[in-house]
């Protein structure tokens, strides 16, 4: 026996003429055919005299086809020479070593085989004992697979990090990341850096209040542990060790791999005659200290001045988030909502109470009242907004009881408003209605609600997050 047919075998019987002299051809057709997957018969010019198989999976392939044609024919082009080499072998030795054959069959997979060669004592046939290894591919097929979209999230995340660094640093605002046990700090951007007058290598892993002056310090623990405890955002006035100014801290608690650490947010506060511009709005005594949202906006709704409230409101990390964009970002399930605001505004000069929602950027939807009045001045004309959370409202906003969508409404926004957005606004509307309607009858049972109005599960999902509808599912 040749020495690559030993290296096949783990050990071999001790006597086999003991335990097999009496095996008749029956016996032996059965042993092949329990040992291996598939078995092929093969003569000695190497055609497939006979197949064995017992796996019905395998008829697909047509195995019982192959009787009668030569191996190498059976099997894809790459497998050709493995065949050969096979054949070849096992004339100069009683078995070989195995190796991985491929059966094409149209409209399927390749059929993986390991076949192995077995001479057959007094005969010029050989047999091939193969295993199928279709499932041992297919695990190697979904492990390549997860490897690659680990190496895709992998990819991602360092994506994401690299933006959060590069916009983190960029901020004007001085902010501070810390630790919500410890109270060191974890990270800092540029802005802050340099408000301290220390480089950011030095500031990460000291004690945040320590930046502040001795007699303040207690007062800035006791915010700082309650933010990280309650997980509310809160604020205080502080001063520097450094500077003689005084600092509005914010202070934002915020999940990180499941701790609350905190963000911590510096804005110098100006007192009142020290700007020379006598037509800036000074929102110091109105937007900082409301417990209520409040933004200033220009003439067109472009947002000037947030508080911090209105920040939380909309889950912002930052004033600059918020600052340049329009309200309508996140005011009403529909735009015709701050249509129908600023047309009010421009009319009557103020708005009361006006029923509406407050979509955050995460696409949930607060149901909320505003109160709107133009701040005119010498040069330029300002609009301020008073934004409460809506008491008594239901999980999801309604249409009819929260928006002022009557005919007369709409009729005084002909002319400030095209006829074709108008359209498309109302039909939004009935849309809106219709899906409310729908969970009130299912219990708010997204599935059944979804077969009601003949959608789609997935399509009533994009529909709810677009008119704001996001109250939990019913279980």
């Amino acid at each position: 026996m040749s020495d690559r047919a030993e290296k096949t075998r783990y050990r071999q019987f001790s006597r086999p003429s003991e335990w097999f002299h009496d095996v008749d051809h029956v016996a032996a057709a059965e042993l092949a055919a329990v040992g291996s997957d598939i078995a092929l018969i093969l003569s000695e010019a190497g055609e497939v005299e006979d197949v064995s198989y017992a796996n019905a999976s395998l008829r697909p392939y047509a195995p019982d086809k192959w009787i009668g044609r030569r191996w190498e024919a059976t099997v894809t082009s790459e497998s050709v020479d493995k065949v050969r080499t096979l054949l070849s072998d096992i004339t100069a030795a009683r078995s070989t070593r195995r190796r991985q054959i491929n059966h094409p069959a149209e409209g399927l997979p390749d059929l993986p085989v390991n076949y192995a060669l077995v001479a057959i004592d007094g005969s010029s046939s050989t047999v091939a004992l193969g295993q199928d290894l279709r499932k041992i591919a297919d695990m190697q097929s979904r492990m390549v697979q997860n490897q690659l979209e680990m190496e895709r999230e992998y990819r991602d995340l360092r994506q994401a990090e690299t933006r959060y660094r590069m916009l983190f640093q960029l901020i004007a605002q001085p902010m501070f990341i810390v630790d919500g046990d410890l109270l060191r700090i974890l990270d800092v951007n540029r802005a802050a850096a340099e408000l301290v007058e220390r480089p950011s290598s030095r500031l990460v892993g000291e004690t945040v209040t320590t930046l502040f002056r001795r007699g303040a310090r207690e007062d800035i623990d006791a915010v700082l542990e309650a933010a990280q405890r309650q997980g509310t955002a809160d604020s205080l006035e502080v001063r520097l060790a450094n500077q003689d100014g005084s600092y509005a801290m914010t202070v934002q608690p915020f999940r990180d791999d499941g701790k609350v650490n905190l963000l911590v947010r510096l804005r110098q506060i100006t007192r009142e005659g020290d700007d020379a511009d006598s037509d800036a709005f000074d929102p110091q005594g109105l937007i900082w200290e409301l417990p209520e949202a409040v933004v200033v906006t220009d003439g067109e709704g472009i947002v000037e001045q947030p508080n911090d409230q209105f920040l939380n409101m909309v889950k912002a990390v930052t004033r600059e988030h918020v600052i340049g964009r329009n309200l309508n970002s996140w005011v009403g399930a529909a735009a015709i909502d701050m249509q129908l605001l600023m047309s009010n505004l421009k009319e009557k000069g103020e708005v009361r109470s006006f029923s509406t929602v407050i979509r955050d950027d995460f696409g949930k939807a607060i149901p909320v009242r505003i109160a709107a009045k133009r701040l005119t001045g010498p040069r330029s004309s300002r609009i301020g907004f008073l934004i409460s959370e809506a008491t008594g409202d239901s999980g999801y906003p309604s249409v009819t009881g929260a928006l002022p969508y009557e005919p007369s409404n709409f009729g005084e926004l002909v002319g400030r408003v095209p006829l074709k957005e108008l359209l498309r606004e109302a039909s939004d509307i009935i849309e809106k209605l219709c899906i409310e309607a729908a969970l009130r009858q299912t219990g708010n049972n997204r599935a059944s609600a979804a077969e009601m109005l003949g959608l789609s599960r997935q399509s009533l999902y994009i529909k709810l997050k677009r008119h704001g509808v996001g109250a939990p599912e019913a279980e």
